[in-house]
């Protein structure tokens, strides 16, 4: 008889044949392994976030344990863990976090067959939306033949924890990706963003997807969370820079001296600086960014000159609704937007679109429509009139 396989990840160096257990059991252990080598840091914490219920589901109580008690060496864990708000978060430790992802084969059709009833589950929770773009996901394609050669060639990430960890969560979507493995699609009861396969590829390699047998294109709103943040602080400077799509070069113009954004990596580099500081928030009660010593203290007085009482407002909003909260309205603003409308009544059209956060990625063929839906909409919701820029490469 022929098994079907299941192929997991795991660092450069672990020997799967090490793994204890009988039968499927060290495929449930590896499981485990391949989710701390191939998913996401979250931002904040930088480890991968496990739901403890969800991996028990998954693999068992029992595997749970077992992995927790033969990787434990090997691997390191967060101390922000808080009960119904943060999972707990785990990371390979420095032996085996700069390894690369290397794919192992095991012979495991009960643990197949319920990894997939579980993922079927998942899916019958599906709304509307997810269902939709579910359909139009199972229609996309990677034109890459060679997806670990093309992502070795790809610039590293500045301010990454672990690049290499990065390149893994690439490959190992790419490669999934290309095998119409597209996971499941969830949406966040925070903020309402939508979070899929697609949300993890870098810029990179999106240029490489085909829609519908169609090259995508991308239409991202610039400056999007300044966009609307200027839709709650009503300061004209702000809403006359984000229409124009140039938030960040205003900022950088006070500066002494300014720096080159000719140079896309530095570019990239000050937008997260600026972010960091709108959405900074007390660690122990120190609120470290009004500090003089604060390392980005010059870029935050530029700020307060580029956009008078903008560096107030963010306080008091702070104060006010509490040190996430301009964040989540932030995001839950843009998601009502892209999600709930533009998304909703493309699908309507019948019109396969993939929302990435700021952006829409959609066909060649259906791009000025989708753009000028996203204008009206955008200008519908703020009153701002914004700068929508197309890409299709990196």
């Amino acid at each position: 008889m022929k098994y079907r396989k299941l192929s997991l990840y795991l660092p450069d160096g672990l020997d799967p044949k090490e793994i204890p257990g009988n039968g499927e059991r060290p495929a449930r252990i590896a499981y485990f392994g391949q989710q701390l080598t191939i998913r996401p840091f979250d931002c904040l914490s930088k480890h991968v976030p496990i739901n403890a219920t969800s991996l028990r589901k998954d693999i068992s109580k029992r595997a749970v344990i077992e992995a927790l008690k033969y990787f434990g060496p090997m691997i390191e864990t967060n101390q922000s863990y808080k009960v119904g708000k943060h999972p707990k978060g785990y990371r390979w430790g420095q032996s085996m976090r700069g390894k690369k992802a290397v794919k192992h084969d095991f012979i495991c059709p009960r643990f197949i067959e319920k990894l997939n009833s579980n993922k079927a589950s998942g899916k019958a929770h599906y709304g509307s939306i997810e269902r939709q773009l579910d359909e139009d996901m199972h229609n996309i394609s990677l034109d890459i033949p060679n997806i670990a050669d093309y992502i070795n060639q790809i610039p590293p990430k500045l301010g990454t924890r672990c690049e290499t960890h990065r390149r893994n969560v690439l490959q190992y979507t790419a490669e999934c990706i290309q095998c119409s493995d597209y996971g499941l699609i969830l949406r966040s009861n925070t903020n309402g963003r939508i979070y899929c396969c697609i949300n993890r590829l870098s810029s990179y390699i999106r240029p490489g997807l085909l829609l519908y047998g169609e090259p995508v294109v991308e239409i991202d709103l610039a400056s999007s969370q300044p966009y609307f943040l200027a839709s709650i602080f009503k300061c004209l400077p702000l809403i006359d820079a984000v229409s124009k799509g140039q938030f960040y070069n205003r900022i950088n113009e006070r500066l002494k001296p300014p720096l080159n954004f000719t140079n896309i990596s530095t570019y990239k580099s000050f937008k997260r600086i600026i972010l960091s500081i709108i959405f900074a928030h007390n660690k122990y009660g120190y609120r470290y960014w009004t500090k003089a010593e604060f390392k980005h203290a010059q870029v935050r007085e530029a700020m307060g000159k580029a956009y008078p009482g903008i560096l107030e407002f963010i306080e008091q909003y702070r104060r006010r609704n509490g040190p996430t909260a301009l964040a989540i309205d932030m995001q839950s603003a843009e998601s009502s937007v892209f999600i709930d409308r533009v998304l909703a009544t493309l699908q309507s059209q019948g019109i396969p679109s993939i929302p990435i956060h700021d952006s829409i990625m959609c066909r060649l063929s259906d791009v000025d429509h989708v753009q000028e839906l996203m204008h009206m909409h955008l200008t519908k919701e703020t009153s701002i009139r914004p700068t929508l820029c197309r890409s299709v490469s990196a």
